[in-house]
């Protein structure tokens, strides 16, 4: 499973989603228009965020969201 995590998140959690054999790519200051972009690119299954604003333009993008 592919996992986009576009705000802070511990390092340690990133270790453990990927010992648990997913595909974590961390990119925490995605916003906007870098955003849609790593969402074209990657085409994770799950997006997790905080306080990043995820609007439907970016979620266009990636059609497996």
């Amino acid at each position: 499973m592919r996992i986009l995590i576009a705000d802070k998140f511990p390092q340690e959690a990133v270790r453990r989603l990927e010992d648990q054999g997913f595909q974590v790519e961390l990119q925490p200051t995605l916003k906007g228009e870098d955003l849609a972009r790593a969402l074209a690119e990657h085409r994770p299954e799950v997006l997790v965020v905080r306080s990043t604003r995820v609007e439907t333009v970016h979620l266009d993008s990636s059609p497996d969201l």
